[in-house]
This record gives C-alpha cells, sequence and structure tokens, in this order.
C-alpha cells in the first residue's frame, strides 16, 4: 500500500501492526502551516500484520534494540527480551520488508549481548556505538558489521568511545558519524553527557569535540538527520522531571542550539524517531515515573523544521510503548519491539 502527497496537499499515514485490528481515521492539519507537507488532511489506516520471530525469540519480545536499514531490508541488534533465561540478546535478525518476515543472521565473528546501543550505516558497514551489555555494565566498544559478508568484529582500542556510555544517539552526515549525550551508568548530574564525539568510519578515528550539547541528555538512541541539521527531540536528563520536553538541534557547521517554541508536550524520552516528506515523526516514548505503564506514551507527534512546527498527529499507537527501534524503507517506517508494561511485540509500518 502506498500514498503519495497529492496538489491538494493530501496524503496517507499507513500504520501496519502485528494481531491488531482494522482502522482508519482522519484528520485535520492547521491551514496555515508555512509548510507544504503539514497543508491538508491526512488520513491513518491501521491493518494486521502478521509477523513471527525466528527462533529463539518466538513467543518474546525486544525493547532497547538497534534498527538499521540496509536496501530493502532491516537489520535489528541485540536488546532486552526481559526474559529471566534468555535477558539481553546477542542475535541479529534481517527484516525483509518485500516478503515481511524475519530471518536470524548467522554473523562471521560474535556477537556480543547488547541493548540501548546506537547504530548507524555508511553505506558500507554497519557501526554501534556503546550500549548495556549482559552483565549490565556499560561499553566503550565500537561494532562494525559488514552486511554483505556477515562480518562482525569489535574494533580494537583507541577505536573506543572516550568512555563507556549507553542511550547515545548517532548519525552519520556523509563523511563522519557522531555521536552525541549518552548516560555512563549513574542518574545524578554527573552520569549525563553534553558530550559530542566524531568517529572517521575509514580511519576508525574517534576525537571527543570542543562543541557540546546545551545541556546534558541521554536520548535512547534517538536522533533524526536531514542532511543538515540532527534533531534530538525529548531525553533523559539529571534534574526534575528527569526527562526534557525540548528539541535539540545540532546543525553542522552552525553549531548547536534548543529549538524555541518547538517544544514537546510532555517531558519524556524513549520515543521512536524518523524523517519522511521533510517531517520528523516521533513515536511513543515514556514520562515519569520511569518503570509505571502508565507513563509510557502511544502519541504521534510530528515536527516540521522548515516551520519550528510540532503537531499532534491526532492519532495514537495501538498500545503506548518507549525503548522501540525505527527504522525507513522507502515510504514507510517500521517499529519493532517497545515497552508495554513488560515487552511488547509489535511490527509497526508507518506510510506517507
Amino acid at each position: 500500500m502506498k500514498s503519495v502527497l497529492n496538489a491538494a496537499g493530501r496524503f496517507t499515514l499507513t500504520l501496519l501492526f502485528t494481531l491488531l485490528a482494522v482502522g482508519e481515521v482522519a484528520f485535520a492539519m492547521e491551514q496555515n502551516a508555512p509548510s507544504e507537507s503539514l497543508i491538508g488532511a491526512a488520513h491513518l489506516r491501521v491493518e494486521t500484520l502478521a509477523v513471527r520471530m525466528p527462533s529463539p525469540l518466538d513467543g518474546l519480545g525486544l525493547q532497547g534494540l538497534s534498527a538499521v536499514t540496509v536496501g530493502d531490508s532491516i537489520y535489528l541488534f541485540g536488546g532486552d527480551t526481559w526474559d529471566k533465561n534468555m535477558g539481553i540478546t546477542n542475535t541479529l535478525l534481517r527484516f525483509d520488508t518485500r516478503t515481511q518476515s524475519f530471518t536470524k543472521v548467522q554473523t562471521k565473528g560474535a556477537m556480543p549481548r547488547i541493548k540501548i546501543t546506537s547504530a548507524i550505516f555508511d553505506g558500507t558497514d554497519v557501526y554501534l556505538f556503546g550500549g548495556f551489555t549482559a552483565q549490565g555494565l556499560l561499553s566503550d566498544q565500537i561494532i562494525r558489521f559488514n552486511p554483505k559478508t556477515a562480518e562482525l568484529e569489535v574494533l580494537a582500542p583507541p577505536a573506543v568511545l572516550p568512555s563507556p556510555r549507553g542511550r547515545t544517539a548517532a548519525f552519520f552526515d556523509g563523511r563522519y558519524v557522531w555521536i552525541l549525550g549518552g548516560n555512563i551508568g549513574s542518574f545524578k548530574p554527573t552520569g549525563y553527557l553534553d558530550q559530542i564525539v566524531r568517529f572517521d568510519p575509514k580511519t576508525h578515528e574517534v576525537k571527543l569535540m570542543n562543541e557540546k550539547l546545551p545541556f546534558p541528555v541521554a536520548n535512547r538512541i534517538g536522533v533524526v538527520f536531514d542532511g543538515k541539521t540532527a534533531y534530538l527531540p525529548g531525553g533523559m536528563i539529571a534534574e526534575e522531571p528527569t526527562k526534557t520536553d525540548k528539541i535539540v538541534a545540532y546543525g553542522l557547521g552552525g553549531g548547536v542550539r534548543v529549538l524555541e517554541g518547538a517544544a514537546l508536550p510532555f517531558h519524556a524520552d524513549g520515543g521512536a524517531f524518523e524523517l519522511m516528506n521533510g517531517l520528523v515523526v516521533i513515536m511513543g516514548g515514556g514520562k515519569t515515573p520511569e518503570d509505571d505503564p502508565s507513563a509510557l506514551l502511544s502519541n504521534i507527534l510530528l515536527f516540521d523544521p522548515a516551520s519550528n512546527r510540532l503537531k499532534d498527529a491526532g492519532v495514537t499507537l495501538p498500545s503506548p510503548r518507549k525503548g522501540t527501534a525505527a527504522a525507513r524503507v522507502g515510504d514507510s517506517i517500521y517499529l519493532f519491539g517497545g515497552k508495554v508494561g513488560e515487552v511488547a511485540k509489535i511490527t509497526l509500518r508507518v506510510g506517507f
């Protein structure tokens, strides 16, 4: 199913869920929004997508996994099953968007058990940065995976992060990878990072930049890059209420700033983010308290960087969740996993 922005400014938002009912909702956008993509009405359609993960994850869900798009496939790395026997997994899955099926990737080289690690694809290799290990410890490791050969390796020092960290946000600008913020294990002010780290995929050089984020923040893997600017919506912070409603913009060559007048409608972290038709799509997340299921969010928000406007989509996810992984293929965004009470096993596609 595809949908197109037509001359009247209409586009369709399609969501495919696992084991969920079919429904359709329409909502009106602000008529005076300067951006073309936000003008008119949007329609949301929900339909069933029956997908089962391969063994040993069949019947389990994942939270805190990472997703990267490579062609028509999405690679899923690690995550926490919340199963007492399995816990954090070292499973690497490939989701084929054409057949809508999972396969387990047999790597040449051991995949560590890891969760809440940021990941990027540079056109040749996938890189994973930091995260939490099976022992609950933070990692400073950088992992390289080649999708064509299935070769996987942990890069040797000095190709490591400046310190062990998780919940970072990373993006690739075509030349360098930028790793933003993170948490070093403490939820006190000293446990959050305002650091910006640059990684060179060609030389494996790691450089701690002088420039810093406006405030220390851990974003749970979330960042969107539009080719010029990276956007970090929300995140974990040290001060009360321990989550932020701010959107931080990091423009390459243009500095770091908090966007004024574009705050989220709640203080939250753990949402899934992707870029579609020039819009930042913000899905789910969690408010405080951290482990309260009632604090989980089902909201879908649309942020237009061109007009600095943020709009509630008027429709929601079928159930609240956080710690999901999002990846875009063509005109669709896929969401995997997430914490719903314990763990949800839901595959979601959002298409305009």
